[in-house]
């Protein structure tokens, strides 16, 4: 399913609870990660589980987080600097370990009230793929995108030139008002989603009702498979979809509003409702950090010849890896 109007029906108030994860998702995953986990748990106990983990990726903690993420990032390019001098190195395999380094360096704090043993037990995968999986894959495509094309690269850079001292760690303030480096990351997000495609059952007969077409009815057990990849690919949606035009991300100069989207729901890069991707503010606060402090320090050449191919697996990767020279910058 890729029509934004069906796709708010489903994952919209109020038949939101009507749609769980899949059986076949749960039974794979739940020997894994626990029954306890917020990927798989329902009902009640994902509600809790949701407010309690939310207290982690709120913005007063993420405020808190920024000195972990300059420290560490500055860490790997210095790593970065000593062995590829002379050789290419896999930057999709740098940025997952860069960004798991910065998980598992951070300290979250729940709103007070306190998990069990065994739900404590089942959450470090969730804090994994929300803070380290999204943001690692988001890295390696935007570095990709960088390297091909120049003129976006050169973009961002001046930007953060010109709002960063040199040698200078981002700050909270300041990695949240580069906003050519945010339209890049968005643009990103937009062609390389992270959850390409996020699955759905019904449990209670639904009816979607979209304004001057016929009903949909969708018996409880249905499985629904939403495309946010087709999404936003859709002309009627987006103009030049196949294009990279960060662009049209960019905030008003005047009001500093960011650009209102056609639909609601057609851009759905981290899924939506109840269950939308709960570490989404904390993943793109890693990849602006990380961002301003690799295009200000490293220069990067791109290997060629290598062959490029998405790969899904849970969320959307490079399937060769991304290889690269990292030169600290002349």
């Amino acid at each position: 399913m890729a029509e934004p109007d069906m796709i708010a029906d489903i994952v919209g108030r109020p038949y939101a609870h009507d749609y769980v994860k899949p059986d076949v998702f749960v039974n794979v995953f739940k020997p894994l990660i626990g029954s306890h986990n917020l990927l798989v748990s329902e009902g009640h106990e994902h509600k809790r589980a949701r407010q309690m983990l939310n207290a982690a990726f709120h913005f007063v903690n993420l405020r808190s987080m920024v000195s972990i993420m300059t420290n560490e990032t500055a860490k790997a390019i210095d790593r970065y600097f000593s062995i590829s001098q002379s050789k290419y190195i896999d930057l999709h395999m740098e940025m997952s370990n860069l960004t798991l380094s910065i998980i598992m360096s951070s300290a979250f704090d729940s709103d007070g009230h306190s998990f069990t043993d065994e739900e404590i037990k089942d959450q470090p995968l969730t804090f994994v793929l929300a803070g380290h999986e999204t943001t690692s894959n988001l890295m390696a495509w935007v570095m990709y995108v960088l390297m091909t094309n120049e003129s976006v690269f050169r973009a961002c850079r001046e930007e953060v030139d010109k709002m960063l001292p040199s040698g200078t760690d981002p700050t909270y303030e300041l990695a949240c008002n580069l906003v050519v480096r945010e339209a890049i990351l968005q643009e990103t997000l937009c062609l390389y989603s992270p959850a390409p495609l996020f699955v759905r059952k019904c449990i209670r007969e639904h009816i979607i009702r979209k304004e001057g077409q016929r009903q949909l009815h969708i018996p409880a057990g249905t499985t629904i498979v939403i495309n946010s990849h087709a999404l936003h690919r859709r002309v009627d949606y987006w103009s030049r979809p196949l294009e990279f035009d960060y662009t049209r991300w960019m905030r008003d100069p005047i009001t500093d509003l960011k650009p209102k989207l056609s639909h609601r729901f057609c851009y759905l890069p981290f899924a939506a409702g109840p269950r939308n991707g709960i570490g989404q503010h904390f993943a793109m606060l890693e990849a602006k950090v990380m961002l301003a402090m690799l295009v200000e320090r490293c220069d990067f050449i791109f290997e060629p010849g290598q062959k490029i191919v998405p790969e899904f697996i849970i969320t959307m990767r490079p399937k060769y890896g991304l290889r690269a020279r990292v030169s600290k910058r002349l």
